[in-house]
């Protein structure tokens, strides 16, 4: 294991306190870049757009105690809209226009625009965190609900009327729901050894659940639906449980990309609050490995830029683990508590996308590491990397340098 420092950071003040599910990075103005939102628990929403500006773009209030957000075409029109749930089930949904090209609020003083939800809806209470997700090849958008009382509950738009604005007649109607025997973590997805997509629910001790969703997939949009809870035994996949922390909280991402691969995949990453990381394929660990941190946040971005996902874990304290298929790691360390993590790809201003690591931390500031990019996972020697490099090697032979450090 090595470390890793990275340069180039955007520090940024977000007021309130902010759950560890309501972060997100995500297309919300459908430009084709990324941006950032974050709710807090004080019912304030705030978007950022772009590295160049200090300020949101623009905010929403009085939307309650923001447990979870996404990004997705929840209303399956081939359009993005950004979701947020508070703790008493009610859900917001806003269309998001922004400037093609906008540097946010520049002064102190100004406030950003204010937008209002373009839809709401009451769902059950206390939701913890929120999947938009495709769970087939008819299906563009699937909303899925984790509940603290160990429910998950899947719900799709009804719009039977097919009416011009999405949401003069709909709403969301529940599909499925299921009850499991130890609290949600984190939802995901995954692909089963068919290619059926699955969604995978993780559980405390390093376990998960995959669910195969096709029953109500196919169902006619005019059918009844089915309300009545499931419980779900049969679906479980059970990895061997820790014997010192059984009832430590997992967070689960599935989908990894492979090397050559941009479709769907079997690989799955697991993290514990005990500090284990696990990568599986097929149901089958590939390997296993123990850090002495609390992780709490767990998902995947290609840090390398050869089109494999690696695993990217956060701990409480703020150190981070990069893990790639072939576990290699690199670690890296802010020197701040952290209450809420995300990575993947932000748009910035200038129609390009940037890797970033984003950190929420206890003291309310947003510090994103920008243009996050490892030339290799794996510690190389000087000297042979040197050999490969003649203008380099020039340069040393100049400096005395190169036949001291051949003799060594």
């Amino acid at each position: 294991m090595r470390s890793v420092s990275f340069v180039n950071r955007l520090e940024l003040k977000v007021p309130g306190n902010v759950l560890a599910h309501a972060l997100c990075l995500g297309d919300v103005d459908n430009d084709g870049g990324n941006e950032l939102a974050v709710g807090n628990v004080s019912g304030s929403l705030m978007v950022f757009k772009g590295l160049s500006s200090r300020h949101p773009v623009c905010t929403a209030e009085g939307l309650g105690l923001i447990t979870c957000m996404g990004v997705g075409d929840i209303f399956r029109r081939n359009q993005n809209h950004l979701v947020c749930v508070n703790a008493e089930g009610q859900l917001y949904a806003f269309d998001v226009k922004l400037p093609a090209k906008t540097s946010g609020i520049e002064k102190d003083g100004e406030k950003p625009p204010v937008i209002q939800p373009m839809f709401q809806q009451r769902l059950p209470p206390n939701t913890r965190v929120l999947l938009l997700a495709n769970l087939g090849e008819d299906d563009p958008c699937t909303l899925v609900l984790g509940f603290t009382d160990r429910m998950v509950r899947a719900y799709r738009w009804n719009d039977a009327a097919q009416s011009p604005s999405p949401v003069e007649d709909g709403n969301f109607v529940q599909m499925d729901a299921w009850t499991f025997d130890g609290q949600v973590g984190s939802l995901s997805v995954t692909q089963s050894g068919q290619a059926q997509p699955l969604l995978v629910v993780s559980q405390p001790g390093g376990q998960y659940v995959t669910l195969d969703c096709r029953h109500w997939l196919n169902r006619h949009k005019t059918e009844s639906f089915s309300t009545e809870n499931q419980t779900v035994p049969s679906s479980v996949y059970t990895l061997v449980q820790s014997k010192h922390h059984p009832e430590a909280p997992t967070e689960v991402v599935g989908n990894l990309r492979r090397t050559g691969s941009s479709g769907p995949t079997d690989l799955v990453a697991l993290a514990t609050l005990n500090g284990s990381i696990k990568l599986l394929s097929n149901n089958s660990v590939q390997w296993q490995l123990h850090v002495g941190h609390q992780l709490f946040s767990l998902t995947k971005m290609d840090v390398t830029g050869d089109g494999a996902d690696e695993v990217v874990a956060c701990g409480w304290d703020g150190f981070t683990y990069i893990v790639n298929h072939a576990c290699d790691v690199v670690r890296f360390q802010l020197d701040d508590s952290v209450c809420a993590f995300c990575a993947g790809s932000l748009g910035t201003c200038h129609e390009s996308s940037s890797n970033c690591l984003v950190y929420l931390t206890l003291s309310g500031k947003l510090i994103i590491y920008y243009d996050v990019c490892l030339e290799t996972m794996v510690s190389q020697n000087l000297l042979e990397v040197m050999r490969d490099r003649s203008d380099q090697v020039r340069v040393c032979y100049k400096l005395w340098l190169y036949s001291t450090l051949g003799e060594r």
